[in-house]
């Protein structure tokens, strides 16, 4: 998950402005100094942090088996992690801009880049089918995933620049009580939807 959505979960704001940045909603009208002074004078705030183990896997039946033992690597992770076409639409974004830093200038012109990306995973998509590579299970329960294109569990209100998929009202959310929120969209416009607030996401 992106460190913005971290700061908007604690109250810091969408970002810093860049001076000359009028397409930016972030924190405007102050200075580097202003923010570390609030950082000192800030209390502390806990924040679970989550590690992810990768194993191998065999396929049996349409089906991915864990084999026991079988521990490729790990991850730590703070904010969400996903599986499906949100994280196949990151991974473009990420491998984009990577290759041409100049044209990702502001938060503006990166959301508009998020979108013609999100458009092209419609008309191609590049993501595993999910119900086909992966079984979900929580608190000992399986859940069905066959008509999921995307699975994110989510450690802070926030998620995907900004939205809130769990509701507008992010008092009830915990990020230090042990908990993940496990939620799954069903194609890109529900998840499109879900991130500006207009549908609800399923969740687990």
């Amino acid at each position: 998950g992106t460190g913005n959505d971290l700061s908007r979960s604690f109250n810091w704001g969408s970002g810093f402005v860049v001076e000359g940045d009028c397409w930016s909603d972030g924190i405007e009208d102050i200075s580097v100094e202003a923010i570390l002074q609030q950082v000192v004078a800030a209390h502390f705030t806990l924040l679970d942090r989550w590690t992810l183990q990768i194993h191998s896997g065999r396929r049996k039946n349409d089906s991915v088996i864990p084999e026991i033992g079988g521990i490729m690597g790990e991850r730590v992770f703070n904010c969400y992690f996903s599986l499906g076409v949100d994280a196949a639409i990151a991974l473009r974004f990420h491998t984009m801009r990577e290759r041409n830093p100049s044209f990702f200038n502001s938060q503006m012109i990166n959301r508009m880049w998020y979108a013609i990306m999100g458009g092209g995973e419609t008309i191609k998509p590049s993501a595993p089918v999910l119900k086909n590579s992966v079984r979900l299970f929580i608190d000992g329960q399986e859940y069905d995933v066959s008509d999921a294109v995307n699975i994110t569990c989510l450690n802070i209100p926030y998620y995907g620049g900004g939205g809130l998929p769990l509701g507008g009202n992010n008092d009830y959310f915990c990020s230090s009580d042990g908990l993940l929120e496990v939620i799954g969209f069903k194609n890109i416009l529900h998840y499109a939807t879900t991130r500006v607030g207009v549908a609800a996401c399923g969740n687990g």
